[in-house]
């Protein structure tokens, strides 16, 4: 779980603990965890879907990110801290997109469990050229509405 607290200077303080109390259908059918105390779980109010990727990504993590809102399930497979691959049930979305749609969700839950990923790489680009990539394009997006 991740939480934030302030703290007594007026920053906040957030610690992730890994647990092993995580919903079976975060791993898809096939995947081999490592061990169940292999997952980090939390509320994407406190820590966000970049700096989740960017932390995958520093640390070279391999395994599925689910990012649940609403009615909504998306997940992202990550290969040595790059995002390979990312999908959502019953939607036509392209996986930027998809990528591009949790960077700005502001509530929700994520579940991260680490396990070995094998599946082809159909994103191309290293996560933290994406994110930049993807921010940009948000910045010019609000740039021309406004």
């Amino acid at each position: 779980a991740v939480r934030s607290r302030l703290g007594k200077k007026g920053t906040y303080r957030t610690s992730v603990e890994f647990s092993s109390n995580v919903e079976e259908a975060v791993i898809p059918p096939g995947a081999e965890v490592e061990s169940p105390d292999d997952h980090m779980v939390g509320d994407l109010a406190h820590i966000r879907a970049p700096s989740l990727l960017s932390l995958a990504s520093l640390e070279g993590m391999s395994g599925i990110l689910r990012l649940h809102r609403d009615e909504r399930d998306i997940l992202i497979y990550l290969r040595k801290g790059s995002i390979v691959d990312v999908e959502e049930p019953w939607t036509q979305t392209s996986r930027r997109m998809l990528v591009a749609q949790i960077c700005q969700w502001e509530t929700g839950h994520f579940e991260f469990s680490l396990c070995e990923v094998d599946r082809p790489d159909h994103i191309g680009v290293p996560t933290p050229a994406l994110l930049l990539q993807l921010a940009q394009l948000q910045d010019e997006k609000v740039r021309r509405v406004a």
